[in-house]
């Protein structure tokens, strides 16, 4: 599968032009297929290129300390809930 190369500031965003194909009989694929095919290629580019960043799967209630899935815990700053008003009970409640 070849992959479209990451803009640089230098070349710029991607220009519309370079979305994927629409699919169909000219390129054997659903537009669906042809869709997810672009975004596995996109997502290999930003992977070969060190530029992917996984996201921490949180398995505790938001708020200043979580719990992640490996077992480690972390200090929750980047997310807008660090004060963990979302599991509060009113909020949950409603």
């Amino acid at each position: 599968m070849n992959a479209t190369p990451v803009p640089t500031p230098a070349s710029g965003p991607a220009h519309p032009s370079a979305a994927p194909a629409a699919g169909g009989p000219a390129t054997g694929l659903s537009p669906a297929a042809a869709l997810e095919a672009w975004a596995a290629a996109e997502l290999g580019t930003l992977r070969d290129s060190g530029l992917f960043k996984a996201e921490r799967v949180i398995v505790t209630p938001q708020g200043a300390q979580v719990r992640l899935a490996d077992g480690r815990s972390a200090i929750n700053l980047c997310a807008n809930n660090y004060l963990g008003l979302s599991s509060h009970p009113a909020v949950v409640a409603a």
